[in-house]
């Protein structure tokens, strides 16, 4: 006899799968004592779950094995007599198990899990399984995802693929963003827009990306971006699966099936069957593709009256959430309910009928009305319900029976969005027709995208009649927001920390440039800021409010000293309170002009200091966290993480190196310039891919010529010259790169003939290791 006494995961996990094989296949196992936690008083946490297991030295027979669960693997308990609970239950044979250790064979790599019936193990070999049907693949892995990914709110939408997932994209995006599905995060059933990616042109940036020589970025799977898919959760004590609604690359985390019947593999892989099979494969909290691949394909009975139903309730909640792109208004939402009905009807026992729907709306928070009319006035929203304002798109219809490609556009700009018609037009698998967001139409908007408010006078932006929304919306709705409080005073104090910033993750979309005491704040919408928003700012809003203040102060200087005792104590308390908050105006503007003109100054005394003095421009594709960094004295008062980034920036250390970002260029030339020379990835962000790495460019020109079109061309600043340059003074390299791409396609073209000749893939699946 052999007794082994290890971990409990070598019974399941694909590391263990060859051991497990051997010994199952040439001994006879006689025991499994499947302790779990807290087998032995000297080790009292939750550190290790334990297995015995006792192997005879004979060949494997008929005779009857048997395995002992002496608690539940469900039973978190934790407690002192938890050892000895256990104790009594192997003494008395709780948990007592009787099987054939041949039933192992019936699973791929032969996890031991000994306490199915006969019946569900027989049923379970006799069906196929999700990966005789379809592929399991991981995706990308940028090695930068602060670089790399955004928030869909943060960028210029003109610029994102916006495609719903069922639609024939023929050809690869020329958009410079595009979804990206990163782990699940609690979403389960649909996957929103949320994460977008760097995209234009190709990932070239991403899969430049190096250290020491070689590549550190992973663009694995590149065949299967774009498609139709359902995304499952890698890393949790939970299984879920959702389908993504948009054309999307997909992440190491954000792992895809690509099945035949959408409906019901979305609703297979939620089931709790789906979870308590997955559970028994791997009891970690690491689930792998080969994990995935071995999921039987069980039928959900009315799978698609399911799934239609959900896409319903999916559809409404997302119209009613603001950071959704589908985002219309704020809107009752019977998402939850509709949840827990689904994990029902797909849970519900064989040959029963569906649960009757009768969908529980929850009310939205008071405070999303207020975010919503606060968007309107500037110029974000529609007022009339109907989404997201894009500027400078051009209107286009694009049928979906159509199945035509995007049109080619030259680089760097993109064809035009096409987001999601309203709601109760669609469908997210049988869409009629995709139609471009409007721009502003009759919309009210104040001026600039600039909300200014003071505490020295209410005449400030809201008495414009953009605001009359938001007025409707406070009268309405301020009891429960912020009884005694006037609306200025709970968006100067209140609305940015304890709305604005978490419902937009950390990466808020209307700066609240704010003095010390919040006493003058002036929300601005990013999509609407120019260049000159910070000197209109100072024209317009600030100097004016200043010249306002000093002239009452000298004002009060004589009647200060003019009639009663008690005008005069209040023209004094007067006078004492407007020196204060000219003073703190003052020192305001100062800061908004050294933002505007030169640069905000070191956040700590340490930091590595400016190499350059430069204008502030708002660049979208660098984010809300570099930008604002480059305007934290501004933002301090209400938020203080910028002032963290700023001296991150100014520092560029390790995973902290910002170098990539446009504000970085304009405020340390010298020091990204160095490294663009070293860096092709940091190259081609800046625009110099061609000056400083030629010949890598040229090699990437030729292969995505081939990947995007025959005539594609790296385009940057002398970029012609350059390629010209190269080609006449470097023919034996130009020949060598040439002949290197031939082979490149040669071997890309074989790989695709042999799927298509045995419909197997053969790209590497990293995913494997």
């Amino acid at each position: 006899m052999s007794a082994l006494l290890t971990m409990r995961n070598w019974m399941f996990i694909q590391q263990f799968s060859q051991i497990r094989e051997w010994l199952v296949d040439n001994f006879d196992l006689r025991l499994l004592g499947d302790f779990d936690r807290g087998a032995f008083d000297e080790v009292p946490n939750e550190i290790l779950a334990v297995t015995m297991s006792v192997f005879q030295k004979v060949a494997p027979n008929e005779e009857m094995s048997v395995a002992i669960q002496p608690t539940p693997l469900e039973d978190n308990s934790y407690d002192r007599q938890r050892t000895k609970r256990k104790i009594a239950a192997v003494l008395a044979q709780v948990g007592r198990y009787e099987f054939l250790s041949d039933r192992f064979n019936l699973i791929k790599q032969k996890p031991l899990i000994y306490w199915w019936d006969d019946d569900f193990l027989r049923y379970y070999a006799e069906t196929p399984k999700l990966g005789d049907e379809t592929d399991v693949k991981v995706g990308m892995q940028t090695a930068n995802n602060t670089r790399f990914l955004r928030q869909y709110w943060e960028i210029n939408l003109n610029e994102l693929l916006i495609c719903p997932s069922f639609f024939n994209l023929s050809v690869l995006p020329r958009n410079k963003w595009v979804p990206y599905i990163k782990g699940a995060e609690g979403k389960v059933w649909f996957e929103p827009l949320t994460e977008v990616l760097l995209w234009e042109p190709n990932a070239l940036a991403v899969k430049l990306m190096e250290r020491d020589g070689k590549q550190t970025s992973r663009p694995q799977n590149e065949q299967y971006y774009f498609k139709q898919s359902i995304s499952y959760s890698t890393i949790g004590a939970f299984f879920f699966a959702r389908c993504n609604c948009y054309k999307s690359v997909f992440d190491v985390s954000g792992a895809s099936v690509f099945p035949i019947n959408l409906s019901n593999a979305i609703c297979l892989m939620n089931s709790k069957t789906a979870q308590n099979f997955l559970s028994s494969l791997n009891p970690t909290v690491n689930f792998q593709v080969g994990d995935i691949k071995r999921l039987p394909l069980f039928p959900i009975e009315s799978a698609d009256e399911i799934f239609t139903q959900l896409d319903q309730a999916f559809t409404e909640h997302e119209a009613a959430r603001e950071t959704s792109v589908e985002f219309r208004q704020p809107a009752p939402s019977a998402w939850n309910y509709a949840q827990t009905w689904a994990q029902t009807a797909v849970d519900r026992e064989p040959g029963t009928p569906l649960p009757p729907y009768q969908p529980t709306y929850e009310q939205p928070s008071a405070t999303n009305y207020i975010s919503y009319a606060l968007g309107v006035a500037l110029g974000r929203f529609h007022q009339n319900g109907t989404g997201i304002i894009t500027q400078g798109s051009e209107t286009r219809k694009l049928s979906s029976k159509e199945n035509k490609p995007f049109p080619p556009a030259p680089c760097p700009l993109p064809p035009a969005p096409c987001p999601l018609p309203p709601v109760g037009e669609r469908s997210r698998t049988t869409a009629p027709q995709l139609l471009v967001t409007a721009d502003q139409g009759d919309n009210e908007i104040l001026p600039n995208g600039i909300l200014y408010l003071s505490a020295y006078s209410d005449n400030d932006s809201l008495k414009h009649p953009a605001c009359e929304l938001l007025h409707q919306t406070w009268q309405e709705h301020h009891a429960t927001i912020a009884k005694g409080k006037t609306l200025s005073e709970w968006l100067r104090q209140s609305f940015f920390k304890d709305v604005h910033l978490g419902m937009y993750e950390n990466r808020p979309i209307y700066f609240p440039l704010s003095s010390a005491k919040k006493n003058f704040v002036a929300y601005i919408n990013i999509h609407r800021w120019t260049e000159n928003t910070l000197q209109t700012l100072l024209a317009d809003y600030l100097r004016p409010q200043l010249s306002k203040i000093e002239g009452e102060l000298n004002d009060l200087i004589e009647t200060r000293n003019q009639g009663d005792k008690k005008n005069q104590t209040k023209a004094e308390e007067r006078y004492n309170k407007l020196q204060q908050q000219q003073t703190e105006l003052r020192t305001f503007i100062d800061n908004v002009r050294q933002c505007a003109e030169q640069g905000p100054p070191a956040a700590n005394p340490k930091d590595t200091p400016r190499q350059a003095n430069a204008r502030f421009d708002m660049d979208l594709d660098d984010g809300v966290m570099i930008n604002s960094a480059a305007l934290w004295p501004l933002l301090d008062p209400q938020w203080t993480q910028p002032k963290k980034w700023w001296s991150e920036l100014c520092n560029a250390q390790g995973k902290k190196d910002y170098d990539w970002s446009h504000l970085a260029a304009r405020y340390f030339p010298q020091r990204v310039d160095e490294k663009c020379q070293q860096d092709p990835s940091l190259a081609v962000a800046h625009g110099c891919f061609w000056k400083y790495h030629p010949a890598k460019a040229y090699e990437w020109e030729l292969r995505l010529q081939d990947e995007i079109a025959p005539d594609f061309t790296i385009d940057e600043i002398d970029s012609h010259q350059l390629r010209k340059d190269f080609i006449d003074k470097n023919p034996e390299l130009v020949e060598e790169i040439i002949e290197k791409e031939e082979k490149r396609r040669e071997r890309k073209r074989k790989k695709q003939d042999q799927e298509e000749d045995w419909s197997i893939p053969t790209a590497p699946d990293y995913e494997e290791e």
